[in-house]
């Protein structure tokens, strides 16, 4: 049994490098719809089989680049996507961070990278502010959720830390009332939930993918003790972590 199975679209002009990221892609546990060389052979296949997420190699075959194809999907704002190059001059990674991609690996890169960018995509992508007055217009024209993904990452890169509503209000300049309004605001829960909840996600990826003790675990996602995390785990999961781990490894060694 599978979880969390996603189709991802390939767009890489170099078919051994495609075929390397696709055998990754289902190693991961995800499908890949297919791969293409250029915007418009994309395009063609969003449009045929709708992805989950999108990685673009920037250089790609045609006219168009994978910038271009960026910008094409940052107006329609409705799939994510991750850039994957080798390059990472300046110039190109200004452009490239202007069409607001979900994720930016460079190549070549290791199959965990790719498994952390996805689900980090794919999480805040599923948050991101949704109500009828949205547009990737106004969303490029506010500083509020630049702000808010900064602090994003920063919990991202720091779950083993303690980490205080007031600490991440400074990060951005921000008081801590109104950081935790903006930050409830676009993320729909707020810095304490999403904070809980990104420990839990890392939490199920090192119960099911190391072998650390369960106070490992709890220590390195930042819980004091084990029956403290315990406690919490079972909150948001209903099951304990030992358990989870057992019925986790239990599905990927027998799946349906």
């Amino acid at each position: 049994m599978i979880i969390n199975k996603f189709k991802i679209l390939i767009t890489e002009d170099e078919l051994l490098i495609a075929r390397d990221i696709k055998e990754s892609l289902e190693e991961l546990g995800h499908y890949s719809c297919v791969i293409v060389s250029s915007v418009l052979s994309a395009l063609k296949a969003i449009e045929d089989d709708p992805p989950n997420l999108v990685l673009i190699d920037i250089k790609l075959n045609g006219e168009l680049t994978g910038i271009d194809f960026g910008k094409i999907l940052l107006s329609k704002d409705t799939i994510p996507f991750i850039y994957l190059t080798s390059h990472t001059d300046p110039l190109t990674f200004s452009e490239a961070k202007n069409t607001r991609p979900a994720g930016f690996i460079v190549k070549p890169f290791k199959q965990n990278d790719l498994r952390i960018a996805i689900e980090i995509a794919l999480n805040n992508f599923g948050h991101r502010k949704i109500d009828f007055s949205y547009s990737p217009e106004k969303f490029i024209k506010s500083d509020g959720p630049y702000k808010i993904q900064k602090v994003i990452n920063y919990i991202h890169d720091n779950l083993n830390a303690k980490l205080s509503i007031a600490d991440l209000a400074d990060i951005v300049e921000m008081s801590t009332f109104y950081f935790a309004r903006t930050f409830k605001v676009h993320l729909q829960m707020s810095p304490a939930q999403y904070i809980i909840k990104c420990k839990i996600e890392k939490s199920k990826v090192l119960l099911t993918e190391t072998e650390l003790t369960i106070l490992q675990v709890a220590l390195e996602i930042g819980f004091d003790n084990q029956s403290y995390f315990s406690q919490v785990f079972k909150k948001n999961t209903g099951k304990t972590p030992e358990y989870f781990r057992k019925i986790s490894l239990y599905n990927k060694h027998h799946p349906i």
